[in-house]
């Protein structure tokens, strides 16, 4: 490769289905349920031995930089990038583009999310290789697929085209459309043909191959990437769309990676539960609490100075946090979510009515 990559890690992240845990206090790389560290510090320790430090930037919104220096206060500052506001992932990445075309044009950049789990290192590693290659050598943006286990509709989907060789231990093969969030229908239909993989999220690619598509079909974000220092002036003027909508589906030619590495966007509570262990009871705990008499219950907490005690329950779901705690039964945590995420936006503050609210 002509260079050392760079990385830029996207940390803005609402995680509105992990509500009361994530919120506008904590967004969702900030939680820190998985042996006390967040997704964004996994993040990082995932890309030790890939890139050195200084090829790291954590892009985020202006009013989460605080939450990321907290959150990791041994990163660089300066490597810490802020979008004036938000305005979806196209942005994010046009910034990204244009930050790395002004201080390193001819090296590979690789986008990647903060809040995902990934457990194996090693596979991670290996297909973020494979793509730097492929990249490199066919100019086009690649990005890493993973295998679909169920038909989710909350995640974009890869068509697989023509095989191309293995690169770093990883199939690869040509791009032969994108999907983002079909309904259920189709994505019974992609699992089923075999030939579709769920995208992870990564994209690589080199500023120049990324300034075209964006040229061919989103110029309205060219000054950015021409002139990311005037960021403040352009943001408000950009269009509020995602990446996969604005370049990935439009793109002609595009390459793919298969990634072989566990992946999970641990955008559900019912995600967070896969990746916690589980007592001979059946109960999983993140956070100060205890179980006595209990069962198949679930304690998520991110207040470490409120200990939560549970005896003599069943299949329960609680998430607490400094202002909120929710506690519902495990099947109704949805429609629990909504109803509590309601009313506590319409209420400055509790009243013995709204304690006693029956819906």
């Amino acid at each position: 490769m002509n260079g050392t990559p760079y990385v830029f890690i996207l940390a803005g992240g609402r995680g509105e289905r992990l509500w009361p845990l994530s919120s506008a206090a904590c967004r969702k790389p900030f939680i820190k349920l998985f042996e006390g560290k967040s997704l964004l510090e996994l993040t990082l320790a995932r890309l030790e031995g890939f890139v050195p430090l200084k090829h790291v930037r954590i892009l985020t919104a202006q009013e989460l930089r605080g939450a990321v220096r907290e959150a990791v206060p041994d990163f660089p500052e300066a490597q810490i990038l802020c979008e004036p506001e938000g305005r979806n992932t196209a942005a994010a990445l046009a910034y990204a583009c244009g930050c790395l075309r002004q201080e390193s044009p001819d090296v590979i950049g690789v986008v990647l999310p903060a809040d995902h789990l990934i457990q194996d290192a090693t596979a991670f590693q290996a297909a973020l290789t494979a793509a730097c290659e492929l990249a490199e050598a066919r100019q086009e943006i690649v990005t890493v697929g993973i295998e679909p286990t169920a038909p989710a509709t909350a995640y974009g989907y890869i068509a697989c085209g023509a095989a191309l060789e293995t690169r770093a231990g990883c199939r690869t093969c040509e791009g032969a459309g994108f999907t983002e969030k079909p309904d259920l229908a189709t994505a019974k239909a992609y699992l089923n043909t075999g030939n579709f993989l769920w995208n992870a999220g990564i994209f690589v690619w080199t500023a120049e191959t990324l300034y075209a598509r964006f040229r061919a079909d989103a110029p309205a974000f060219l000054p950015l990437i021409e002139a990311p220092t005037k960021a403040d002036a352009f943001y408000p003027q950009l269009p509020a769309i995602a990446f996969d909508y604005a370049i990935m589906e439009p793109c002609p030619a595009f390459s793919v990676v298969r990634g072989t590495f566990d992946w999970d966007d641990a955008g559900t509570f019912a995600a967070i539960e896969r990746h916690l262990p589980a007592d001979a009871a059946g109960n999983r705990i993140a956070g100060c609490g205890q179980c006595d008499h209990t069962a198949n219950t679930t304690l998520l907490s991110t207040d470490s100075n409120h200990r939560v005690i549970l005896s003599g329950v069943e299949g329960l779901f609680i998430a607490h946090t400094p202002q909120v705690t929710l506690i519902c039964p495990r099947n109704e945590v949805a429609r629990a979510q909504v109803f509590a995420k309601q009313l506590n936006e319409s209420t400055d503050s509790f009243t013995p009515s709204s304690r006693t609210t029956n819906e």
